[in-house]
């Protein structure tokens, strides 16, 4: 892991696709950022990645929100909806076989428990296949010379318990969608251990630099640490 002296690390290569998908295979500079950032305020189990990859996660989260992006509330409302609906059905047949008596509440009990399973399913299911790994999916509006939007979706994985994959989806249109200005797709991976030092401190000027240049790669302007095209 990386050591907390924050000496500056070089990342792995990099593989980017664009629309026509383009490939590059290109390290980030070095920085000397790192040696002068605050001490990390948040600590992981540097042996646990599904640990490191949630707190990385939440950095990246927090850092579109602050470059003005609005998030999907789609993946939250499904949560919700879900989630709800089978508590309500659970405590309802609860409530139901305190009034009725056991033997003339098991069709409604019946009818709870298979409600219950299928919906909960379903919330597995839209997990699994509709959401996977989606850190963050949003979009934001800025004026250059008309009203631009830039949709953005981001999805993380971890590959070998020792890297942290992002893949960032990027387009850019205006006239409320009808012109495409700028579309791209980029994959990235660097070592946990030079974003998470050896003590599981995890190092947030470094990841959000990091961010920004991904989102250079991408193409994206008007955010925080890169220059308007």
């Amino acid at each position: 892991m990386a050591k907390n002296t924050k000496t500056a690390t070089k990342s792995a290569p990099r593989v980017v696709t664009q629309s026509p998908p383009v490939q590059s295979s290109s390290a980030p500079a070095p920085t000397d950022s790192l040696a002068t950032d605050p001490l990390p305020t948040v600590t992981v189990n540097n042996a646990n990645i599904a640990e490191i990859k949630l707190a990385l996660d939440d950095i990246f989260k927090k850092y579109l929100l602050d470059q003005s992006f609005t998030p999907s509330l789609l993946h939250p409302t499904v949560h919700l909806a879900l989630g709800y609906s089978s508590v309500v059905l659970a405590l309802s047949s609860v409530l139901y076989s305190l009034r009725v008596s056991f033997e003339d509440s098991k069709p409604v009990l019946w009818v709870a428990v298979v409600g219950y399973s299928l919906l909960q399913t379903a919330l597995r299911g839209w997990k699994r296949w509709v959401e996977k790994d989606e850190v963050f999916k949003g979009k934001r509006r800025r004026m250059v010379k008309r009203i631009e939007t830039d949709h953005l979706q981001v999805i993380t994985s971890t590959q070998l318990a020792t890297r942290y994959v992002v893949h960032l989806a990027l387009s850019t249109t205006s006239n409320n969608g009808k012109s495409l200005i700028h579309k791209s797709r980029v994959v990235v991976a660097r070592g946990v251990g030079e974003l998470v030092d050896e003590d599981g401190g995890v190092e947030e000027g470094e990841v959000k630099r990091w961010l920004a240049g991904v989102l250079r790669e991408a193409g994206m302007v008007g955010i925080d640490g890169l220059k308007d095209e």
